[in-house]
């Protein structure tokens, strides 16, 4: 349908859109790793491999900083660093494009997810994850949507979760059921740009005009200064006017 082909096209903009590298990024880059190729300490290495992640991270080179994260596991196995590759791994897998990839990376996210969860089993957030991944990496994929079901019913308000059941209903052609996900979501958080998108393309889908317009206006509103976002306000313009 279109409106999947559009939240498709979005979403593959939108994951490969990367800032660009300075020089003195990357100087830093080559410096850190071959800092951390050389040290033997593991504490050191730990600093630099922190280092690396963070600074992959802002550049959106989301495989890269998940290498990092994970090198600190291997190195001292704390809670706190599997956290972080259980969160940067996760990163990476949003936004992998391809499913192969796509579901190795997330299995391994899952694993780290489910040794923390095994002593924290009430972290709302981590069990969100849990449920996303599941949804992408089974089928079929009902594990993990009744996860997400079953949370949304305890925790309306969690963004990331309606998000996830929205884009799920999405593709299996469910369109009002994910319009009423994504409007939950602006309810809450009135800026979201992502629910801000997919609305306009499902009020688009469904040729309710008037509503793909007035989630145009509140998209544009905010005045986001990225040049995707700019590129697909123009568009949806001269599409709907």
């Amino acid at each position: 349908t279109k409106v999947e082909k559009e939240v498709a096209e979005t979403n593959q903009n939108a994951s490969m859109h990367k800032n660009a590298k300075s020089a003195k990024d990357e100087e830093k880059l080559k410096k850190w790793t071959t800092d951390f190729n050389h040290f033997t300490s593991k504490e050191k290495k730990v600093i630099l491999a922190d280092s690396l992640a963070n600074l992959y991270t802002r550049l959106f080179e989301f495989d890269s900083a998940a290498k990092y994260f994970e090198q600190q596991v291997f190195l001292i196995s704390t809670e706190t660093n599997k956290l972080k590759a259980a969160l940067g791994l996760y990163q990476a897998f949003k936004v992998s494009m391809n499913p192969i990839d796509r579901k190795k990376i997330g299995l391994k996210a899952l694993a780290y997810i489910d040794e923390i969860l095994a002593t924290r089993s009430n972290w709302v957030d981590l069990k969100v994850k849990k449920a996303v991944i599941k949804v992408y990496t089974e089928t079929p994929p009902m594990g993990g949507i009744n996860m997400l079901k079953e949370i949304i019913a305890e925790n309306p308000n969690h963004i990331e979760a309606r998000l996830t059941l929205g884009e799920f209903m999405l593709t299996v052609k469910k369109v009002e059921k994910a319009i009423e996900q994504f409007e939950a979501v602006v309810t809450v958080e009135s800026d979201n740009e992502k629910a801000l998108l997919y609305l306009i393309d499902c009020y688009q889908s469904t040729q309710n005009m008037a509503k793909a317009i007035q989630y145009l206006n509140k998209l544009e509103s905010l005045n986001i200064q990225d040049s995707y976002i700019k590129s697909v306000i123009e568009k949806k313009r001269k599409e709907l006017n």
